[in-house]
């Protein structure tokens, strides 16, 4: 546990050092060059919270047949319910304007507590959920866990690619999903011994 937390700490302060010097250059890099974006429209589609939630209810219906199941539905719900949660309450608080408004505006910056959907790259919500469900299971289940980050690697590179989010974004959400990965490991703890 102490080295997840190092590792969440670590993401994020590595997301404050891009905030100053990797993030303008990393957006102008994915605007001028074709990187795969076909392939990555699709991951960040499927990567949306819509998608997951479809996902997680099918998991959780399941659960009902297949007992192994069982195991992860408290933490999943959680984490789920705390990363939706959390991007939204960070996103308006922050207020951080998205790439495409540098790329084509040079509007770079924060603007707190903004409604307007083009002021809300901070955190990556499709990295934030899709990483706090990942690191969530990977408490219990190393092997699944595993597959899941990658999962999630994918969905923020393709975050980046699409200039949705800046790097700092991406990693930032990274540290903060490790921290709501074990806030929900303490509540289902809680939730057992009661």
């Amino acid at each position: 546990m102490r080295k997840l937390i190092i590792l969440g700490i670590f993401f994020i302060a590595l997301g404050v050092f891009s905030i100053f010097f990797i993030d303008k250059s990393l957006s102008c890099y994915f605007f001028e060059h074709d990187v795969l974006r076909g392939a990555f429209r699709i991951i960040t589609d499927l990567g949306s919270f819509e998608w997951v939630f479809t996902f997680v209810t099918f998991f959780l219906i399941l659960s009902y047949w297949v007992k192994s199941f069982r195991n992860y539905v408290f933490i999943v719900i959680v984490s789920l319910i705390l990363a939706d949660a959390a991007s939204l309450w960070l996103k308006f608080l922050f207020g951080q304007a998205r790439p495409i408004l540098f790329l084509k505006h040079n509007i770079y910056g924060f603007y707190p507590f903004s409604l307007n959907d083009s002021y809300d790259a901070l955190p990556s919500g499709h990295t934030l959920i899709n990483a706090s469900l990942s690191f969530s299971v990977y408490l219990k289940n190393k092997k699944v866990g595993y597959v899941l980050l990658v999962w999630s690697i994918l969905v923020a590179i393709s975050r980046l690619v699409l200039y949705k989010h800046y790097l700092s974004n991406v990693l930032i959400s990274f540290g903060l999903a490790i921290f709501i990965a074990l806030i929900s490991q303490k509540l289902e703890q809680s939730y057992q011994k009661s």
